[in-house]
């Protein structure tokens, strides 16, 4: 495509044929497809003779057509594009129709590659069932890409809330960014009067915050969205709120109306969904707070394991310093000063076996890049006196790396210091966190 024509593509929501996707978007043009296509013949969405589904002589023709249509939006994609559907099973004759395999199999057939499937938990349904059939709560969410080289930002929807207690004994196991979605969403559907005292005025409209969701792990700001089957257009106006292009259609008209005069200027005056600054930990305080523990466990790890292959106990314990900026959320590798401290004379052979076991599992896996240094007991006690009329000191005992015992601020660092029986960490960085009780 040339760059004339990409420049044109600005967001747009259009009344017209889902099947004309090329004509207006052109080849390599979009970078995610976020849609719910209608479910063969169970809605009729008015009198258009080109509505998807309703009046079709067979399921087999909906299917072929659903085909054509996701094989355009495939032709539209950019190699990096994604494309999700929403989508739900039906009956007929009292039999289930597995609608989600059927349009996921036509989809594969037209170019795209099935990533992943989630299960939304609606959380509101209908208040009755029938025979053969509970009440249904959840749609199947599916995820296709055009290339093995789709964006997939993780990071940017990971979870800082609810973690369980064993982040805090155990950082090395968790990420910094926090925990990943798991393939269960709950998201409630908007219903009639949800927002604020308007209705919401489609059948089956996106949970903005799903739509979040999706956005932000497939698409960067300046993207372009697109919804073939636009209907109330959340996603698009999600799209919007977040600094993408979008584009939708749709072969009613009112839907294009409703759009512009309701849907739009709503979801644009709320607030996006921030996980960084959200909640009593956020996720910019957890980034910090995992790398700080990271840096505090690896010492007492490392001398653990030194004991074990030695078979002789060494250590007093170590003194640990970062040496870089842990604020910066796109980091993977942190440097930090580790300092052992040994109660006696040490065999030749040790720090090479510790530079050994820092390029193995468990520590290579800790994401830290150390400086490492052993040093005798009286080195470390002149150490920590310059350290500590400079900074402070924390004092950890043991294994408890996430919670100091003792503090000693600028100038007060006392000599006997390094008199404790256990192994102890020493450091200027502050942690003091409880492992929660459940």
């Amino acid at each position: 495509m040339k760059k004339s024509r990409q420049k044109k593509l600005l967001s747009r929501y259009i009344c017209g044929d889902a099947r004309e996707l090329l004509k207006y978007l052109g080849p390599n043009s979009t970078q995610l497809f976020v849609t719910s296509p209608p479910y063969f013949d169970l809605l009729n969405y008015g009198s258009d003779p080109r509505q998807i589904g309703h009046g079709y002589s067979s399921y087999e023709a909906y299917l072929q057509e659903i085909r054509s249509i996701f094989r355009e939006a495939f032709e539209c994609a950019k190699d990096s594009g994604a494309l999700w559907i929403i989508i739900d099973t039906f009956k007929r004759d009292g039999v289930l129709k597995f609608l989600p395999a059927d349009v996921a199999r036509e989809c594969e057939k037209g170019g795209w590659k099935c990533r992943d499937i989630s299960i939304w938990n609606k959380g509101k349904t209908l208040p009755w069932s029938r025979k053969g059939q509970l009440r249904n709560q959840f749609e199947y969410v599916l995820f296709f890409t055009k290339s093995d080289k789709y964006k997939y930002h993780l990071d940017r929807i990971r979870d800082a809330q609810d973690l369980k207690e064993w982040w805090v004994k155990y950082p090395e196991r968790y990420s910094p960014n926090g925990k990943a979605p798991t393939n269960i969403w709950d998201f409630p559907i908007p219903v009639q009067g949800s927002w604020t005292e308007v209705q919401l005025k489609h059948s089956c409209p996106v949970p903005p915050q799903m739509a979040e969701r999706i956005i932000s792990l497939c698409s960067d700001r300046g993207d372009l969205v697109a919804d073939p089957f636009a209907g109330s257009g959340t996603a698009l106006a999600q799209a919007h709120l977040m600094g993408r292009r979008y584009f939708g259609i749709d072969n009613q008209d009112k839907y294009r109306k409703y759009f512009y005069r309701t849907v739009l200027p709503l979801i644009a005056g709320r607030p996006s969904e921030d996980k960084k600054g959200a909640g009593p930990l956020g996720q910019s305080r957890l980034f910090s707070l995992i790398w700080k523990l990271r840096m505090l466990k690896y010492p007492y790890q490392l001398a653990q394991l030194l004991e074990r292959n030695l078979g002789t106990t060494l250590w007093q314990g170590a003194i640990v310093d970062s040496s870089g900026d842990i604020s910066n959320n796109a980091i993977s590798e942190v440097p930090f000063k580790c300092t052992l401290i040994a109660r006696r004379a040490i065999p030749k052979k040790t720090l090479a076996l510790a530079l050994e076991l820092l390029a193995v599992p468990p520590l290579s896996k800790y994401g830290l890049k150390p400086s490492l240094e052993i040093i005798s007991m009286e080195a470390a006690e002149r150490l920590l006196k310059k350290m500590g009329k400079a900074r402070g000191i924390y004092l950890y005992r043991g294994r408890r790396t996430y919670s100091y015992v003792q503090q000693w601020k600028k100038g007060k660092l006392p000599a006997a210091l390094l008199a404790e029986k256990n192994f102890v960490t020493l450091s200027p960085i502050d942690v003091d966190l409880q492992i929660p009780r459940t």
